[in-house]
This record gives C-alpha cells, structure tokens and sequence, in this order.
C-alpha cells in the first residue's frame, strides 16, 4: 500500500527511509494537492494512507484542507485512508517515525480510518553457529 504523506518533501523522503523505503509522496503545503491524483494516476495506485501532520486536528485550515482533499480523491476513484497520531509523537509522520528509530519510543499508534494500527521497532540479534 502507498503511504502519501502530505508534508514537504523532505519529510516524505525521510519516511521513506525510515519505513523501509516504502513508497511515500510530498507535497509543499496542506492546499498544494492538486497534482498528488495525477502523480497517484501515475504510480497506478488507487489505495494508499494519507498523512496530513498532527495539528489537523486543531488546526481549522488544515483540517478544512484535509477533508477537501479526502472528498477529491473519492470522488475521482480514490481509496484514500486517513492517519493519525497523537501530537506528543510530533507534527509531522516523519517526526513521529524518528522518534521510534531514535529509539525514544517503543511503538506508536496510529490510527487509520479509526482504527488503531501500532508500529513496533525491532531489535534483531543475529547468532552465529560453529
């Protein structure tokens, strides 16, 4: 699944790397969206995670941003689903995805649509044998 991350692109980039390189889009501002369904076209994705920062929950504009861009993307074939975070993880998903790999949390849960969706870091051990 595409995780479309709508924050500048540099924090697209850096959840990017933190997820393992799963695909993610930026865009420069909460109302900059109008390109992200032609770039989604693109990718031939119809299904992805929407990451609008944390303050969209307080913040009048980028709540109003992220409920228009939501009903675009519907309404043109999309299946978006919408993320989020506690503000305490950080504003953006990048800062909240730093946070696990600074190792200052042990998991985070996001909620998708509504629903809780936790993220755990890991700790490998590799064993050698003989």
């Amino acid at each position: 699944m595409l995780r479309l991350s709508l924050t500048y692109h540099y924090k697209a980039d850096v959840a990017s790397t933190l997820m393992n390189n799963t695909p993610f889009v930026g865009i420069p501002g909460v109302n900059a969206w109008e390109e992200a369904g032609r770039i989604l076209n693109s990718l031939g994705t119809k299904d992805f995670i929407v990451a609008f920062d944390s303050d969209a929950k307080e913040n009048p504009r980028v709540a109003d941003a992220l409920q228009k861009f939501l009903q675009h993307l519907k309404t043109n074939g999309f299946n978006p689903q919408n993320a989020s975070w506690p503000k305490s993880f950080g504003k953006g998903i990048d800062d909240a995805l730093l946070k696990l790999h600074k190792k200052e949390v042990n998991s985070i849960t996001f909620l998708v649509n509504g629903v809780p969706v936790t993220i755990k870091r890991t700790v490998t051990t590799t064993v050698s044998v003989g």
